[in-house]
């Protein structure tokens, strides 16, 4: 099961879990995506290292983090 379809369950669930998707991919479609499954964190792992810790910590304290 990949993050977006964990991301789906979740939400069609309504299960109140706060969700970080990390992603190889880095399109505008996959971050809409992101969202609409309700995600509140996304992060492209070609990214710095330290992005995917930074968006735990932001959505745990109830922030947003797309990057």
């Amino acid at each position: 099961m990949s993050g977006f379809e964990a991301a789906r369950h979740i939400r069609d669930r309504n299960l109140n879990v706060a969700k970080v998707i990390l992603s190889t991919h880095s399109d505008e479609q996959f971050l809409k995506q992101a969202k609409e499954y309700g995600a509140q964190g996304f992060v492209d792992k070609n990214n710095a290292a330290d992005q995917p810790v930074r968006a735990v910590n932001a959505v745990a304290d109830g922030q947003e983090f797309f990057f």
